[in-house]
């Protein structure tokens, strides 16, 4: 059974799922259905950001992992001299993106990159906003918390 509200493309499980615009909520985390949009901007300060096209932010603040075949570079936002492995995915499409109802999210990219970030028992390690306003954030110790939109 699914349950739908204005949804962007179909769902088809086996579970009880909701859908509204450009995420899906179902008993593992969030589907974000970014699939096949374009990484358009690249924040490269204290933090990464991917802006997505549409108006979707992606915002991470802690350590992370960046995958690529057979190899995996960890890299720090606050660690300048770090961000030219995140350059490639600029203006590469979007597979996959999700997030786990204990804080991990995954990005994949049609060019074999994985993006991961682990939860953080210190600290906010993630949020995505999505374009309507709808806020989600990884929240210290595993737990990520969703905001509604903006009225």
């Amino acid at each position: 059974m699914s349950v739908r509200f204005g949804s962007k493309s179909e769902v088809l499980c086996g579970k009880i799922c909701l859908v509204v615009d450009e995420a899906i909520d179902d008993s593992n985390g969030w589907d974000f259905l970014l699939q096949g949009q374009t990484v358009v901007q690249l924040g490269l300060d204290y933090r990464f950001c991917l802006r997505i096209e549409g108006g979707t932010e992606i915002v991470i603040q802690t350590p992370f992992l960046l995958r690529r075949e057979c190899s995996s570079v960890r890299i720090d936002p606050e660690v300048v001299t770090e961000h030219a492995h995140v350059l490639p995915l600029l203006h590469q499409r979007v597979r996959t993106a999700a997030a786990s109802r204990l804080g991990l999210l995954r990005l994949t990219f049609h060019d074999g990159h994985e993006l991961e970030v682990a939860p953080c028992d210190e600290f906010e390690n993630w949020q995505v906003t999505l374009p309507d306003g709808r806020l989600y954030v990884g929240m210290p110790g595993g737990d990520v918390a969703s905001f509604p939109a903006r009225a």
